[in-house]
């Protein structure tokens, strides 16, 4: 086995340069025709399939970044589903709480909790008029935030339904284009963030991938949100969601000089991060850390 920290290091991918990952070993793909990697991850061992190139060389950077995806993606959803599989066996839907810079800086719940009761009160009083129907599914998702990062500006309400975005939704953001564009890519998820001020309401469109470039991001799963204004304009800001575990992202964090958003404890409370960056700059903004969980927090 190799550690990651060893004198090799300048020999392997940029994604672990300047890291100090010794949390995870493993024995590449290509040593004696050895077609797998293979890895060992808190008491875990994993054999993943090596990329090589069509002259049977190994890929070195694809083959790298294939086997943290890997090992950090299938660790955190088995230790996810252990967390919210038996909340979805119960037909409650989650809370969560995200975590930005060590705070909470917003807090969720789906329908089948009181405190989402409340927040949909105050988004039917600031919104009579809706083009979606805000309590059409217990499993619909609320909650309040202030002017935590940009693109948010003001006090405000999310809501989120687990369906592809309805016809109204599509006529209203212009994103009939867009959807066509990615295909199997959108996934069930759209989430609607009404200003309490203003009174705008920007969509964020959820998605496997996205076509333009982005910068490196954490080892594990990962989705993304787009976010469109009324007029059918596309933030620049995108939020990229990771499965992962709390070793990976905070060697992330660290590499990057980002400010890790929570505390140790905390942290391996975690599975799913998010990490904000700028589509035309590719600047990381915001790191958010979210705590899921079906009753009231143990912590």
């Amino acid at each position: 086995m190799q550690n990651l920290a060893l004198p090799e290091l300048s020999q392997l991918s940029s994604l672990a340069k300047g890291t100090a990952m010794q949390f995870l070993q493993y024995e590449p793909a290509g040593a004696n025709g050895q077609r797998t990697n293979k890895a060992q991850y808190r008491g875990m061992r994993y054999e993943i399939p090596g990329i090589f190139l069509p002259d049977g060389t190994l890929d070195q950077d694809a083959n790298l970044g294939n086997l943290f995806d890997r090992v950090a993606g299938t660790y955190a959803q088995t230790q996810r589903m252990s967390i919210v599989g038996p909340i979805y066996q119960r037909n409650s839907g989650l809370q969560d709480q995200v975590f930005v810079d060590g705070q909470i800086v917003r807090e969720d719940a789906s329908l089948f909790y009181p405190q989402a009761q409340d927040y949909l009160a105050t988004l039917v009083d600031a919104f009579p008029n809706s083009f979606v129907d805000y309590d059409g599914s217990v499993f619909n998702v609320l909650g309040a935030y202030d002017a935590y990062r940009e693109p948010y500006q003001n006090p405000s309400i999310s809501w989120y339904q687990f369906t592809l975005p309805p016809a109204a939704v599509i006529e209203r953001y212009q994103i009939a284009d867009d959807l066509a564009a990615y295909g199997t890519k959108v996934l069930p998820w759209f989430g609607l963030k009404h200003d309490l001020v203003t009174k705008a309401i920007l969509m964020k469109l959820v998605v496997q991938d996205v076509a333009f470039a982005k910068p490196d991001l954490p080892a594990g799963d990962r989705f993304y949100a787009v976010t469109y204004d009324e007029a059918g304009a596309i933030n620049p800001l995108v939020d990229a969601y990771i499965i992962t575990t709390a070793d990976f992202m905070r060697d992330y964090c660290d590499r990057h000089g980002l400010l890790f958003p929570v505390n140790d404890a905390m942290a391996e409370m975690i599975t799913m991060w998010g990490v904000v960056f700028n589509a035309d700059t590719l600047a990381l903004t915001t790191v958010k850390a979210y705590y899921e969980y079906g009753e009231t927090p143990t912590f």
